[in-house]
């Protein structure tokens, strides 16, 4: 998003271009289709830069494989038109690593200056507004870190705003990089002159063994802190550890402020609010939600939706919620029918010509077959046996021969249903483990 002119929001894909937000429309416009077959490779975007002084101004760094050369597009008019300048290096759009970033950004004091971290080349820089570019040779690293095959290389560039003044150029910089030993991160205090290292901060993933986590996004915030998230590898696969550092750039200090440390995962988007440097969101990596078979969407609106069609869904689900399967008819041939809420069911058990229904408080009998029920009942009834079907929000253990409800109740599992009944009952149970309920 640009800092500058409010609702300003690009978006970059790994393979499919890059987007701009309609503000009146609300809806994401391609601001890449300009780029025809033979230039096929430029529809990859590894990194997308707006510019925070002249919000018209819009940078990509387009590559979608680093076996060809990529280039660097500049706009003037938001993404409308563009001019090229082609690198001497390949860029990894859709690459290992392709979350990284942002490489490419705009001095935000002096905006004709852009730098970009690339995958193996170096760290470069432009003076007139991207139309040229050279390699910065002050910089001491490349990265020289390989993940499944491909270079990472430089992960992000940052500045530090309030470092100098409006038209001068940026004083202090931060650059991270992929390596396989050292120091990760690198500090500029002159304007990209000369480079010193930053401690790797330690954390609790790390302890002392620093170089375990590689830098993924790094911003600093107006109040002079850097927010940084790190990973064991940078992804998109395999990251199964990671950490959200904040570096004082005053003192020196880091502290970890990693938000959930029970996750097998690791750490990747960061974003620091412009105008309120205690809001910061940041994004896991390679974390993966846990799949629920008992939920379902109830329904799909289109976007934009109408009053009509948002009413329509809502006297649907009111519907369901007052007469679908909340409630179970007990059909009696003698008597009234019985109409008893599904959650107060226990189980269901077969019994010769019958099923008998059995409740919190009571029991009931109707002339059907347990195979027949299965279909109109919710999802959290399971059977254990061709005899049964039980609720599982009364199920509070299990062995391999049976099932151990509350109320003291014990419900054999037969040879035919276990593999299936053990799949559903142990998602179940994992869910209520991790406090995830889904009724």
């Amino acid at each position: 998003y640009n800092p500058t002119e409010e609702g300003l929001i690009y978006a970059r894909t790994d393979m499919g271009g890059a987007y701009k937000y309609n503000k009146d429309t609300q809806r994401w416009e391609c601001i890449t289709d300009c780029f025809g077959g033979d230039d096929w490779n430029y529809n990859g975007t590894e990194s997308l830069a707006t510019d925070p002084v002249e919000p018209n101004r819009v940078y990509l760094a387009a590559g979608t494989y680093s076996t060809n050369n990529g280039a660097i597009f500049a706009s003037d008019d938001y993404g409308k038109n563009w001019t090229i300048c082609e690198m001497p290096f390949g860029m990894g759009g859709n690459e290992v690593g392709r979350g990284c970033g942002e490489r490419l950004q705009v001095d935000p004091n002096d905006n004709s200056i852009l730098y970009f971290g690339s995958r193996a080349d170096g760290l470069w820089k432009s003076t007139d507004y991207g139309a040229t570019w050279n390699e910065v040779t002050s910089f001491p690293t490349k990265g020289g870190y390989t993940e499944d095959g491909y270079s990472i290389g430089l992960t992000f560039v940052a500045f530090d705003k309030s470092s100098s003044e409006k038209g001068q150029a940026t004083k202090t910089i931060i650059v991270g990089s992929a390596g396989t030993q050292g120091d990760y991160l690198y500090r500029s205090d002159d304007a990209g002159e000369t480079w010193t290292a930053i401690p790797n901060p330690k954390s609790e993933a790390t302890g002392d063994k620093t170089e375990k986590l590689k830098p993924c996004q790094g911003e600093i915030s107006s109040d002079g802190y850097l927010y940084s998230t790190w990973s064991y590898k940078v992804g998109p696969n395999g990251a199964s550890d990671g950490a959200v550092q904040k570096y004082n750039l005053k003192t020196g200090e880091w502290t970890e402020i990693t938000p959930e440390r029970s996750y097998t995962c690791g750490y990747n988007g960061i974003s620091v609010n412009p105008n309120d440097p205690n809001m910061i969101v940041c994004t896991t990596l390679d974390l993966w939600a846990y799949f629920d078979p008992y939920l379902k969407p109830f329904a799909i609106l289109p976007h934009p939706a109408s009053e009509e069609a948002v009413l329509r869904i809502l006297e649907q689900l009111l519907f369901l919620q007052s007469d679908g399967n909340r409630y179970f008819i007990v059909k009696n041939r003698k008597s009234m029918n019985m109409v008893l809420k599904t959650h107060d069911i226990l189980y269901f058990e077969s019994n010769k010509r019958k099923v008998l229904i059995h409740t919190l408080d009571d029991e009931y009998e109707m002339y059907t077959k347990i195979g027949n029920l299965q279909t109109s009942l919710p999802e959290f009834f399971l059977k254990p046996h061709n005899s049964f079907l039980i609720n599982i929000h009364y199920v509070e253990s299990y062995d391999a021969s049976s099932v151990h409800m509350k109320k003291g109740i014990t419900i054999p599992i037969s040879n035919s249903c276990r593999k299936k009944f053990t799949e559903k009952i142990d998602l179940y149970l994992k869910s209520v483990k991790n406090d995830t309920l889904y009724i």
